[in-house]
């Protein structure tokens, strides 16, 4: 129990002592069927020269030939038997399936086994590496065909609770699949992706926040979401000139979530304007009376969904 084991290793064995006398019957049988099969041979041998001469009739002849090919179809028997024994007695060694930890087991020594249980004897899962399965709207489905069919694996990271600033980076892995088909019901789409878990952070059945780097925008700028318009056909902001007045700059949102927006078109540096919108129109004349709003910072920034 909670062992590290190898693929192919040994973990139980079953009474297999019903199951070697059937094995030593069966040899002992096709001994017994290979000894009949070689007096039988001989004299067919004999017979077929006494039939030349007419020593012997020729009915003679056949039933000994007919008796060869029966324990030569026996002594095939017997040898199917072994097989078969030999197939049974296999079963009743428990081999580990995969390299992996190996949980609680679910009997004890000596307990009793029907085919029928519910229950196996114990689970042993692979842990490192390991798998994360995790579902994303439909509308991802573009996204992850052209992640998938890029020669670099997209960046996939775990967190621990809902992967905000506070969240625990519990590994960082890549993506491998997506499922061949959207729930009908949830109107989602799986997927999976592939961790190396040395220090074993992230356990099987575990609730994970998934993050996927979805591309790399460089010399982007990122501003909060509130400074970012939208104007009839394009996104805009209110930048602050030196002598205060507000101007308007569009902007091409290169992406954006709850948290931040990346956009292209002012310059790091330059001032925006991120309350009070509304009144305003190009020209105008302000005043800050609260805290200034942040100079627009300069990142390069990973997309994440």
């Amino acid at each position: 129990e909670g062992q590290q084991v190898k693929a192919g290793e040994l973990l139980a064995t079953l009474d297999d002592r019903s199951i070697r006398a059937s094995l030593e019957q069966a040899r002992a049988q096709l001994a017994q069927s290979k000894a009949q099969l070689d007096v039988a041979q001989l004299d067919l041998k004999r017979y077929r020269q006494l039939t030349q001469d007419n020593g012997i009739s020729r009915q003679t002849f056949d039933q000994q030939q007919a008796l060869v090919r029966q324990l030569e179809a026996t002594a095939r028997g017997n040898e199917a038997s072994i097989n078969a024994s030999q197939v049974q007695l296999s079963y009743t060694q428990i081999r580990s399936p995969v390299t992996g930890r190996v949980g609680i087991r679910n009997v004890d020594e000596g307990n009793f086994l029907r085919v029928s249980d519910a229950t196996g004897l114990f689970s042993v899962t692979q842990i490192d590496p390991i798998a994360v399965e995790f579902s994303l709207p439909q509308q991802m489905l573009p996204t992850l065909q052209g992640l998938i069919a890029e020669r670099t694996s997209a960046v996939v990271k775990a967190y621990q609770g809902d992967g905000a600033a506070n969240g625990l980076l519990l590994g960082e892995g890549t993506l491998s699949l997506i499922d061949n088909q959207v729930s009908a019901t949830t109107g989602t789409i799986r997927a999976k992706a592939q961790f190396k878990n040395p220090g074993e952070q992230l356990w099987p059945g575990q609730l994970v926040t998934v993050k996927i780097q979805t591309g790399v925008e460089l010399n982007s700028l990122k501003v909060p979401p509130q400074v970012v318009q939208r104007g009839i056909d394009q996104h805009f902001v209110y930048r602050l000139t030196a002598d205060k007045k507000v101007e308007v700059v569009p902007v091409k949102v290169l992406y954006q979530d709850s948290e931040q927006t990346l956009i292209s078109g002012p310059n790091a540096g330059d001032v925006l304007v991120s309350d009070g919108q509304s009144r305003l129109r190009p020209g105008a004349t302000v005043e800050v009376v609260s805290a200034p709003a942040p100079d627009v910072a300069s990142a390069q920034v990973e997309h994440a969904r």
